[in-house]
C-alpha cells in the first residue's frame, strides 16, 4: 500500500482565472449550436431528397469499391418520393454491387458463398453456384475466350504494377526479361488448351473446375494458386450485373462507370450523353472528339496508357516513356495493343460482351478494320483513330468538338460496315 502511495505524483494546484468567463460560456454556447445545426443538417439530408441528379454510393461494408465505380442515378420523384425512391435506389446498388464483387474475388473466401477463391482452392470438385457466377463463365465459353484461364498471367503483371522502380520492372516483364517471357509462354500452353484446364459446366448452377495432373505440377512447382480469374474483364462483369438489375426492377433513369473504362447508360429519358474521344500521339493526349448518344448503350474504352493516378494500379510507366498495360495477347500472354486507343459499344449486348469481342482486335500486332467492321454487322460498333482521323462504323453516331489547336487537327470519317 505505501509503495502505491510513495509513487503517486503530486498533484498541482491550478488557478483558473475567472476573467472572460461570461465570454467564454457564449463562445461554447454557440458552437454547441453551431455542431447541432450541422448534425440536423446532415440527418435531414439523409432523409430528405428533391429530384434530380445524385451520385450514390457506398456506406459501409466494401467502401473501397467507390473509388473503382460511379453510380448516376436521377431521382424523379413521380410514384413515390425522391427520398424514398433513393433508398430503394442505393440500397439494392450496395446489395448487388457487394454480392458481385465477392462472387468475382479471387483474393479471399466468404462464408456460404462459392466464389473464384473457392474454386481455385478445390479444382476437381462439384459447386452450386450464384447463377450470377454460372453465366459468366457461359458467356465466355460460349464465345470462345480462354480469358477467364489466364489468371497466372495476371498475376505477372499485377506484380509488374507494383513495382518500385525500372530494375525491379524489368525483371519482371516478359519484354525486357527471358525467364518471364519463357514462363509466360509456358503458362499460355497451358490456359490455352481446354485438355488442360476449364470450367465444366454441368447444369443447374453446378460447375467444376477440371485440371489436368500436368497443370497441377506445373502450377505447384511455380508456386501458382490462381488458375481461374476474369482478370481486366472482372469490371465489365460487375457493371452489367448492377445496370442488369436496376432495369429489371424498374429504375432505369441512371448509369454506372467504373474506373478501367465500362460504362452502362440505363437512362431511358431520351436526354443525350457525350462521351470523350482520346488520341495518343507519342507522348501526347489529345482530346479528339466528343461523340453523343442516348438510351441504352454498353461502351468499352481501351487504351495502352494511363490517364489518372488512379489508373497506374494497372499500368506500368518507365522513365523512358514507356508503357505497360495489363492487356494481354490471347496467344503469347505479352503486354500488346495494334492501337492506343478503341472505344466500343453495343445497343443490345453488355459490356463483357462487348470487351471480349474487342480483345482479337486491341490486343494484337496491327489494326483489322475487317474485323471491326465484322463486330459492326453483329451491332457491336467502334470508334478509333488513324492519324489524326477519327473513324467510326455508326452511322447514327454524330461526332462534335473535334480538337484544332496549336497545329493538332482532328476530323471524323464515317468507314461503314459493309
Amino acid at each position: 500500500m505505501d509503495l502505491f502511495k510513495k509513487n503517486q505524483p503530486k498533484l498541482l494546484k491550478v488557478e483558473v482565472s475567472e476573467k472572460n468567463v461570461r465570454l467564454r460560456v457564449v463562445l461554447v454556447v454557440l458552437l454547441l449550436a453551431a455542431g447541432l445545426s450541422l448534425l440536423a443538417y446532415w440527418f435531414y439530408s439523409l432523409i430528405t431528397k428533391e429530384p434530380g441528379w445524385y451520385t450514390v454510393e457506398l456506406t459501409e461494408g466494401p467502401v473501397e469499391l467507390n473509388d473503382e465505380f460511379i453510380f448516376n442515378y436521377r431521382l424523379e420523384g413521380d410514384k413515390r418520393s425522391a427520398a424514398d425512391e433513393y433508398k430503394a435506389v442505393s440500397t439494392l446498388y450496395a446489395a448487388e454491387l457487394g454480392r458481385v464483387h465477392r462472387l468475382l474475388d479471387v483474393y479471399r473466401g466468404y462464408e456460404n458463398i462459392v466464389n473464384l477463391y473457392t474454386l481455385n482452392q478445390y479444382p476437381g470438385e462439384v459447386f452450386e453456384v450464384d447463377p450470377l457466377l454460372y453465366q459468366a463463365f457461359e458467356l465466355t465459353e460460349r464465345m470462345g475466350s480462354r480469358i477467364p484461364y489466364m489468371a497466372p498471367v495476371f498475376s505477372v503483371y499485377r506484380h509488374l504494377f507494383g513495382s518500385q522502380n525500372d530494375v525491379e520492372a524489368a525483371l519482371c516483364d516478359p519484354h525486357t526479361d527471358e525467364e518471364t517471357r519463357v514462363y509466360l509462354e509456358e503458362v499460355m500452353a497451358y490456359a490455352t488448351n481446354p485438355d488442360m484446364i476449364r470450367v465444366e459446366l454441368l447444369g443447374e448452377n453446378r460447375i467444376s473446375l477440371a485440371v489436368s495432373e500436368a497443370y497441377r505440377a506445373f502450377a505447384r512447382e511455380n508456386g501458382i494458386t490462381d488458375l481461374v480469374d476474369f482478370g481486366w474483364l472482372t469490371n465489365a462483369f460487375i457493371v452489367d450485373h448492377v445496370a442488369e438489375v436496376m432495369i429489371e426492377r424498374g429504375f432505369t433513369a441512371g448509369n454506372m462507370t467504373s474506373y478501367d473504362g465500362y460504362t452502362r447508360n440505363f437512362d431511358a429519358s431520351g436526354e443525350y450523353y457525350g462521351f470523350n474521344i482520346f488520341d495518343r500521339d507519342e507522348k501526347n493526349v489529345y482530346p479528339a472528339a466528343v461523340a453523343q448518344y442516348q438510351g441504352y448503350i454498353s461502351m468499352v474504352f481501351l487504351r495502352d496508357y494511363p490517364l489518372s493516378e488512379q489508373d497506374m494500379a494497372v499500368f506500368y510507366a518507365y522513365a523512358d516513356g514507356r508503357y505497360v498495360h495489363r492487356y494481354a495477347d490471347l496467344t503469347t500472354g505479352f503486354s500488346k495493343s495494334a492501337m492506343h486507343n478503341l472505344v466500343s459499344y453495343s445497343y443490345d449486348g453488355g459490356c463483357a460482351e462487348v470487351a471480349i469481342r474487342m480483345a482479337d482486335v486491341f490486343m494484337a500486332d496491327e489494326v483489322d478494320e475487317g474485323k471491326l467492321k465484322a463486330m459492326g454487322r453483329d451491332r457491336i460498333y467502334s470508334v478509333w483513330s488513324v492519324d489524326r482521323t477519327v473513324r467510326y462504323n455508326d452511322g447514327g453516331l454524330a461526332l462534335r468538338d473535334l480538337y484544332e489547336n496549336d497545329g493538332v487537327t482532328y476530323r471524323g470519317e464515317y468507314c461503314g460496315i459493309q
